[in-house]
């Protein structure tokens, strides 16, 4: 009896021992394949959301619910066919530096402030998704030979989840897909109309301060977006807004949200 509890046990821990070297496997393995570069990118740097609004690059503002994230590869060099482009890596550039990865965002919109889009539309930011969609980026990645999943340097783009609604502005480029503009000033979460989109403190390249005349005229709501076009839009907007979100009491300042609406 003692020897078939002992050849349980032993059992029982050489199993335990192969979960544990799998499970070690495959972290390592996961660790070993993710890998990430970094880009910077001119931002907007709009002093007011009057500016934004009056600005022509602005082709689009909206107000959309996203329900779906993919990624696709775009050559980065506009222009270059694909033989140039094939050209360019038998000279020894690296598919990295000839290719972009965006990430795609299917929107449903509810409520357009600026241009005609479709009511169903594609959107898109520059780079990828840190620690998510991994698998994804990497099938998207793999068709071009390419290693690195791009991340913006200043991780200031807001995370946008499929499920949530936000305010985004949008320039088009030809019959390319819309790009969000800018990662501080050009998407904001509609779950807080009052929250600010602040500028990241260092700038992209050098990691340096930057310095503004005024650092706090560069940050604005989404409430200052909407209201910009007329008291009218506004008051639909958080009429509706309100009945979608009986518990925005219970997770916002209701004092500061009164403070800002009484001007």
């Amino acid at each position: 009896m003692r020897k078939i509890i002992l050849l349980c046990l032993a059992i029982v821990m050489l199993a335990m021992t192969a979960c544990t070297e799998k499970n070690g496997t495959t972290q390592k393995s996961a660790e070993e394949k993710v890998k990430y570069s970094t880009f910077s990118t001119d931002r907007q740097m709009w002093s007011s959301a009057e500016e934004m609004i009056e600005d022509e690059a602005t082709t689009y503002i909206v107000a959309g619910t996203v329900r779906d994230i993919s990624f696709q590869v775009e050559n980065s060099r506009i222009g270059m066919t694909r033989e140039e482009e094939e050209e360019r890596i038998r000279e020894g550039y690296s598919p990295d530096s000839i290719y972009d990865l965006d990430t795609v965002y299917d929107i449903d919109v509810i409520e357009t402030l600026k241009g005609k889009p479709n009511s169903a539309m594609k959107i898109r930011t520059m780079g990828g998704i840190k620690d998510d969609y991994v698998d994804e980026q990497y099938a998207a990645l793999r068709e071009y030979d390419m290693e690195y999943i791009p991340i913006y340097e200043g991780g200031a783009y807001p995370t946008i989840k499929i499920g949530e609604t936000y305010l985004f502005a949008l320039h088009q480029y030809e019959d390319r897909i819309p790009y969000v503009m800018g990662p501080i000033q050009g998407a904001y979460s509609l779950r807080d109309p009052f929250a600010k989109n602040r500028i990241h403190p260092w700038n992209g390249v050098g990691k340096e301060p930057v310095r503004y005349e005024s650092e706090s005229s560069s940050e604005f709501s989404a409430y200052d977006v909407i209201s910009t076009f007329g008291e009218e839009k506004w008051g639909a907007f958080w009429t509706q807004w309100q009945r979608d979100n009986p518990d925005w009491e219970t997770r916002m300042d209701k004092a500061a949200v009164e403070r800002v609406l009484a001007g």
